[in-house]
């Protein structure tokens, strides 16, 4: 058959993103000095926070409906791999129950 494609019936693939330049900061050249100081201090919290770390399961009744294939049809695991607290209100442990409690879904009248 004239025209025919050997890869017909295959699941396409994604395509890869194009390549592009590493981004650097037009202020770089304004930060000349680094304070020694500033820095040990911000690695030493970077070593804390490395070990304070931890993976929860969320209910997926908290982070709503979603995709179960990509664009292509391929199957996708839809489960949130992060979650970002930008405030918490009432305390980190209040934030981390939100998000391992079941909520029942909303009746819209």
């Amino acid at each position: 058959m004239q025209g025919s494609s050997t890869n017909e019936g295959l699941p396409r693939r994604a395509p890869t993103p194009p390549p592009v330049q590493a981004w650097s900061s037009p202020l770089r050249r304004q930060c000349r000095g680094t304070d020694a100081a500033l820095k040990q201090r911000l690695q030493r919290l970077s070593a804390v926070l490395q070990q304070r770390t931890f993976h929860l399961d969320t209910d997926p009744t908290n982070y709503g409906e979603r995709f179960n294939q990509d664009a292509f049809g391929q199957p996708v695991d839809p489960t949130p791999r992060l979650i970002v607290l930008h405030e918490t209100v009432y305390g980190l442990s209040s934030a981390i129950n939100t998000f391992v409690t079941p909520i029942p879904a909303m009746r819209i009248r």
